[in-house]
């Protein structure tokens, strides 16, 4: 259970990958998502049936007679079966993950792959239930204590961490027509790869902007690799960031999949964070990595750093030194394009944590529905959907989870 397939980034990918290897070993795999649109993975497109909207919002925000009337659709596809497990990747979908387990007496593995998401003081009791079964991971060794901050301090031998491996080609040898783009040799060309709604993006957008504005000497190219949800304002943010600086170039590429081998061949210093940091090392680019929770840099993955998600000391060299040590030193920064192999293993420690995490058949439904009468209400006037997009505008405060 994933919040969407409509689009390309870790969690697609990683969700492929997963399904690839269980399938290989005799599961039947379905993909649940609640993000309507169409799927950019090709192997994903056969899920496009199961994309349920009504999953955008918590359970408890339906009256009882929905919720159940949701639940039992869902079940449906999955009766008869003697053995499931169920992977939720988010908080909203971990809720309904285990009231869809308890319906079909499945084992339910919360596995936190969102790089920011906090517990929150209503679902705390949820969330320890499930961390005492051994029943909840994150993608680092630092997640769950992050997850947990105000909460618990998680034991170091309790952080629970899977990998959210994949081994889809991220980069290939397809068509795309660079002389688009306005690069030449007298250039440095910088390369931000990921979605626009990351908060990582728009920041490395503003540090950049304003390195190329001070460094009137040389000229830029900045390609931002990503692109953004219909309605939002990532582009023209950026843009505006950019608006003015004489000495550079802005292009967006929007949704790529696969990212052509030609347009990150023109990139000679990249920017990223999580996995696509590792996407554009394979390839040869020195790539910057950027913590998901500070936003600042990492370091040089491959060169002063293995990590790309989270820091593990307080050290912090601000984004415009690691560019210009890049310029000015790059023989101390190249990097050799690498093959992309599978490691089956990594998917065997996910199956082996399932192994050894609680026999005990338990459930966690006891999610308090008292409070929820106002947002209840507005579910039913306002519908799954426009009520989720209200709720980013309005302070958690007031709708509280």
């Amino acid at each position: 259970m994933t919040a969407s397939i409509t689009k390309v980034g870790g969690a697609q990918l990683y969700t492929n990958s997963k399904r690839q290897f269980m399938e290989a070993r005799g599961w039947k795999v379905d993909v649940i998502s609640s993000s309507k649109g169409t799927a950019m993975l090709p192997e994903l497109t056969q899920y496009q049936y199961n994309i349920n909207e009504d999953l955008e919002v918590f359970p408890y925000h339906y009256t009882k007679h929905k919720c159940k009337s949701i639940l039992k659709r869902i079940e449906e596809k999955f009766e008869g079966n003697n053995e499931i497990i169920i992977e939720s990747h988010n908080t909203i979908m971990h809720v309904w993950g285990e009231l869809l387990a308890f319906r079909l007496q499945a084992k339910h593995v919360v596995y936190e792959i969102t790089e920011r998401s906090r517990c929150t003081k209503g679902l705390y009791p949820f969330f320890k239930f499930k961390f005492e079964r051994k029943e909840m991971a994150g993608i680092q060794d630092s997640s769950l204590n992050y997850y947990f901050k105000g909460f618990m301090d998680v034991p170091v031998s309790q952080r629970y961490c899977l990998i959210a491996y994949y081994f889809s080609k991220q980069v290939d040898d397809v068509p795309y027509d660079t002389t688009v783009i306005p690069v030449s040799s007298a250039m440095c060309t910088i390369g931000i790869l990921g979605r626009l709604q990351k908060p990582f993006v728009m920041e490395a957008a503003k540090q950049v902007s304003e390195y190329v504005k001070n460094d009137t000497n040389n000229k830029y190219t900045v390609i931002i690799i990503g692109g953004q949800k219909d309605g939002d304002s990532y582009i023209s943010n950026i843009e505006s960031l950019f608006s003015g600086i004489s000495n550079v170039n802005l292009f967006f590429t929007g949704y790529l999949f696969p990212i052509p081998q030609k347009l990150v061949s023109l990139i000679d210093i990249g920017i990223s964070s999580s996995g696509a940091v590792i996407t554009l090392a394979n390839e040869g680019v020195p790539t910057i990595a950027i913590d998901a929770h500070d936003l600042q840099p990492l370091g040089v993955y491959g060169i002063t750093t293995d990590d790309v998600l989270y820091r593990k000391d307080d050290t912090i060299v601000p984004l415009s030194e690691w560019i210009k040590r890049i310029q000015t030193t790059p023989d101390a920064f190249r990097m050799e394009a690498k093959q992309v192999t599978i490691n089956e293993d990594v998917f065997n420690h996910h199956l082996d944590f399932i192994n050894n995490s609680s026999k005990e058949v338990e459930y966690y439904t006891d999610f308090r529905r008292s409070s929820q009468i106002i947002n209840r209400l507005l579910v039913t006037i306002l519908g799954a959907k426009v009520f989720r997009s209200l709720r980013k505008n309005i302070k958690r405060t007031l709708l509280p989870l």
